[in-house]
């Protein structure tokens, strides 16, 4: 929309909204003068605008977003400007941003000539934030290859709350096909991981499978399976509970006495999800599984940062029967990366 054409469609409110001069509206707000008016344009019933206005609103962003980054494949390069936003800092360039359009040009002499280029790259943050915040809440949408190809090689720097918007949406069983075929998950052998570099929070998944699901998990032998469960003859409620009364951090899913376990939960080695009773019991289980079996895959999604998401999977080598599943994070280098396909 133009400013004229913006401007004409605001001309008979000026008694229910404060509209900025055109030389200011860059720095001012478009805002009512009551919220009655919002309230009123937002009940379908009375104004008979929308007939959800929220999800207008979301839809418009979402067309806004998806149209900024794609005519920005390659970023953009504005110099000398802060590329921090809430989710990381955003790779710079090497594209020049030109091909956002502006239909609103900013007059502004004490801005200097190099407003346009901050404008574009501000557009190009909302945008990349949109895409964010929306594949974190789980919206279809955003759960495709373009996004998640744009959140792992687009960010210079993510933050501790962008690493663990990326995990669970595309490890998800319902997309992991998908992502496994076109490479953005890739298998690399656990010696890879370097464990002084895993970052300090984790994610836990744990299973007591039923045993005729057990003999099909990857990691651990049937007959391995079999001989163990033939001679232990284990019950569910027999079962050690990895769960301990020192455990001050939250989990969600099934648990109890005779039940099946289902169970998720996050921890660190410090801060506020701090356990050391859980992260010494990883690191325990994951160096036993680099000495015994270095070989052994684990899923990884790679990123332009170098930090990878990992997912460690497997059958308890005890009992046969309980799954554990862990995804952390931890630095490779660039050559360590190629080495196992990656391409960012």
């Amino acid at each position: 929309m133009t400013p004229n054409e913006a401007y004409a469609a605001l001309n008979l409110l000026h008694s229910v909204m404060q509209i900025p001069r055109r030389c200011t509206a860059h720095h001012e707000k478009l805002q009512p003068f009551h919220k009655s008016f919002i309230d009123y344009v937002s009940d379908a019933s009375r104004s008979d605008f929308f007939a959800n206005m929220d999800h207008e609103a979301q839809n418009l962003k979402t067309e806004c977003a998806f149209r900024i980054l794609q005519k920005a494949p390659d970023g953009v390069d504005c110099g000398d400007i802060s590329y921090e936003f809430r989710y990381g800092t955003v790779a710079c360039g090497p594209g020049t941003g030109d091909d956002i359009s502006l239909t609103w040009p900013i007059e502004d002499e004490e801005a200097g000539w190099g407003i346009d280029k901050v404008t574009r790259l501000t557009m190009y943050k909302l945008a990349f934030g949109v895409v964010a915040e929306r594949f974190s809440a789980g919206d279809p949408t955003f759960q495709s290859e373009f996004c998640v190809r744009l959140l792992t090689r687009r960010f210079f720097e993510h933050t501790s709350f962008s690493h663990f918007l990326l995990h669970e949406p595309v490890f998800d069983n319902s997309r992991r096909r998908e992502f496994m075929k076109h490479g953005i998950l890739k298998k690399m052998p656990l010696e890879a991981v370097d464990i002084p570099t895993i970052s300090r929070l984790v994610a836990l998944q744990f299973r007591h499978l039923p045993s005729t699901m057990a003999h099909k998990t990857v990691g651990v032998s049937t007959i391995l399976n079999s001989l163990k469960l033939s001679f232990h003859r284990l019950e569910r409620t027999n079962l050690p509970d990895p769960w301990k009364s020192s455990c001050n951090h939250i989990r969600a899913g099934v648990w109890g006495a005779g039940m099946d376990q289902d169970w998720k939960t996050d921890f660190e080695m410090d801060g506020l999800l701090r356990c050391t009773f859980c992260y010494e019991r990883f690191e325990r289980q994951l160096r036993n599984w680099k000495t015994h079996s270095p070989q052994y895959t684990a899923v990884v999604l790679f990123t332009f940062t170098g930090n990878c998401c990992v997912e460690f999977r497997f059958i308890d080598p005890n009992d046969g029967i309980s799954e554990w599943t862990y995804w952390f994070w931890c630095y490779l280098e660039w050559e360590e990366r190629k080495k196992y396909g990656s391409i960012v």
